[in-house]
């Protein structure tokens, strides 16, 4: 599909171990990292197995939201019952929680809801004057969203090291599921969900299209993301961008990195007529053709913005003729503001009145 605006959502291959699979299969020396990568490989060890994991908190009904908090900014909550060590954070002890910012006017229909899915190196909390406070939550807030943002763990940065075991997939969903059960109380409405992610985050992009009846998880109106990935299939990365005289070797060295590479997911895969409208954009323009591992490392692997183009094909293809999946791929794209500007002006396109 031809790109549309510019566009970034997030995480994918072992993130602290798909540049070094890179450079180790290329035979090359040291490779360009980005924050992502360096947060990840600092603090490699933290969180392994065999650490002792952090308590999670008691999730609990909220209280009902009041007039003073539509004010004073944001009400935290434990959404699950889940503790681990975050390795993109040295190891810091985290928690299933999530920051409600309310609409700041009641309504009796509930508010549309703006879900926020934070990329490695980040937590959850979002605090005012920062570039994500500016970006996103103020946006929000103005055009009269709610606004929550989410702490999760992720299928890859968080697999474990172990083979045979499962990945956590779901938390996003099940964050979802939260909020919904609770809608009421927090004056949301439950038919109008957005998810929007960055990197890591865009492990919404996947969320979003599990809707295959039974659906684990309330369908989100429309999906969001910069520098996303929209595969976590090894196998997928070296059919789609990789020359075919290095997938081999390319595929040996990512499978020793992530012994459980076949539960990662693929939201490529998981298109469907169902799947929600998305938007994505990316802060490098669009590779063309095949390239070598060797060619790989003057690129951002983990953000590869030919990710968006695979995603929107697959969109082609199961709601032809013209699937609604939007991506642009563009240096200038190159900050917070300019990644996920414009980004309620596409919620309100896509939100049910």
């Amino acid at each position: 599909m031809t790109p549309i605006l510019p566009t970034h959502p997030t995480a994918l291959l072992r993130c602290l171990g798909l540049t070094i699979l890179i450079v180790a299969a290329s035979g090359c020396g040291d490779n360009p990292q980005t924050a992502d990568d360096k947060a990840a490989l600092q603090s490699k060890s933290a969180g392994e197995p065999g650490t002792a994991q952090p308590p999670g908190c008691t999730p609990a009904p909220p209280d009902a939201i009041l007039p003073s908090q539509r004010e004073s900014g944001h009400t935290t909550l434990c959404w699950g019952a889940v503790g681990w060590r975050e390795p993109t954070l040295n190891g810091k002890a985290l928690q299933q929680q999530l920051d409600v910012y309310p609409a700041r006017i009641a309504s009796s229909a509930g508010a549309p809801l703006v879900v926020w899915a934070h990329p490695n190196g980040t937590s959850k909390t979002i605090t005012p004057g920062d570039p994500y406070h500016e970006a996103l939550v103020r946006p929000a807030l103005e055009a009269g969203y709610a606004f929550a943002s989410v702490e999760f763990r992720h299928p890859v940065v968080n697999a474990p090291s172990e083979p045979d075991q499962p990945v956590p997939h779901t938390d996003l969903g099940e964050a979802l599921n939260y909020l919904t059960a609770h809608a009421q109380a927090l004056n949301i409405d439950p038919k109008n969900i957005f998810l929007v992610g960055q990197s890591r985050g865009t492990l919404g992009v996947w969320t979003a299209m599990q809707t295959k009846a039974p659906a684990p998880w309330p369908k989100v109106r429309a999906v969001f993301g910069y520098n996303a990935q929209t595969s976590y299939d090894g196998n997928e990365f070296a059919e789609w961008f990789l020359v075919e005289s290095d997938r081999a070797k390319f595929l040996k060295a990512f499978n020793e990195q992530n012994p459980n590479a076949e539960r990662y997911g693929s939201a490529v895969r998981d298109v469907s007529a169902d799947a929600p409208p998305v938007q994505l954009r990316y802060s490098e323009p669009v590779v063309e053709g095949l390239i070598s591992l060797k060619d790989l490392r003057q690129h951002d692997p983990l953000h590869y913005p030919n990710f968006g183009r695979v995603l929107c094909e697959a969109y082609a293809r199961a709601q032809a003729p013209e699937g609604n999946c939007q991506y642009v791929a563009d240096s200038r794209i190159n900050s917070v503001a300019r990644g996920f500007y414009g980004y309620i002006s596409f919620f309100n396109h896509h939100r049910s009145y």
